[in-house]
């Protein structure tokens, strides 16, 4: 009898004064009802199939005659937003160039793996120097100008280049004579260097009306000029700094005093 009347009392010095009230109070029992009917809420939730936004599993060889078939019909009917592409150029391929467009007839070859619905977009995951531009990257943009399909390449390591003579850095140097032997017009922007290209902004304006287009150009402009991450939080100085280079492409595009020639 000692014993539980002590266990009963070391109890009670935890449990604060009027609880067991208000748990039966209409207010606790509504709250506890509340919480029952979110746990179950989220229990039958993870239970559902619509919480999967997707599935992902080791292709097989069914998977991989289905991509076949879907990318081939893509190929050859070559609508718009309906993209594929492969890796390994499938035997029997011809591509030439008609009247300054590339016609390519590209045949079904088991040994190629097609990429159907690349509009997509096509992730590639590897640690450094694993091959993933040799190995995935460079087929895929390969396969890109066999159809005669306008590239825009970001390459990273251009600015590595050694030499005009010195073994390729990038995927620029090497795709971009790939794409010069099938008819491309092959522009690089790189600044600093001689075969860089010259980007006018002035030739994104319409007219020295197209003021959404200046006033655009005018935040690209400033953000990227901008020193540092901290903002002082007064956007007067900002806004009064997009409206003056907004101001100054529209007049330059309508007086036609600043003129940059083009070098391509």
């Amino acid at each position: 009898m000692t014993v539980q009347t002590q266990q009963q009392a070391s109890l009670a010095e935890y449990i604060p004064s009027g609880f067991e009230s208000a748990v039966v109070s209409p207010a606790g029992l509504g709250l506890l009802t509340c919480a029952l009917i979110i746990v179950l809420a989220k229990y039958f939730e993870g239970k559902g199939s619509k919480t999967k936004l997707a599935t992902a599993r080791w292709g097989g060889g069914r998977e991989k005659t289905n991509a076949r078939t879907i990318a081939c019909e893509q190929l050859r009917s070559r609508q718009h937003n309906r993209v594929a592409l492969y890796i390994g150029t499938p035997a029997d391929t011809r591509t030439q160039l008609v009247n300054g467009e590339i016609v390519s007839e590209i045949p079904s070859d088991p040994k190629t793996i097609y990429i159907p619905d690349a509009q997509r977009g096509v992730m590639v995951i590897g640690g450094p120097g694993s091959g993933k531009s040799f190995s995935m990257l460079n087929p895929l943009i390969r396969s890109a100008i066999d159809q005669g399909l306008p590239v825009i390449l970001y390459d990273f390591k251009y600015s590595k280049q050694e030499s005009a003579t010195a073994s390729a850095k990038g995927q620029a140097p090497i795709l971009a004579g790939y794409a010069l032997e099938r008819g491309y017009d092959v522009t690089v922007l790189a600044p600093g260097y001689k075969e860089s290209c010259i980007a006018n902004p002035l030739d994104f304006l319409r007219d020295q009306e197209d003021s959404e287009m200046a006033r655009q150009l005018a935040i690209t402009i400033n953000r990227n000029l901008k020193l540092g991450d901290t903002d002082n939080g007064n956007s007067f100085f900002t806004n009064a700094g997009d409206q003056l280079v907004q101001a100054i492409l529209t007049l330059s595009c309508h007086s036609g005093k600043l003129k940059i020639e083009r070098n391509f």
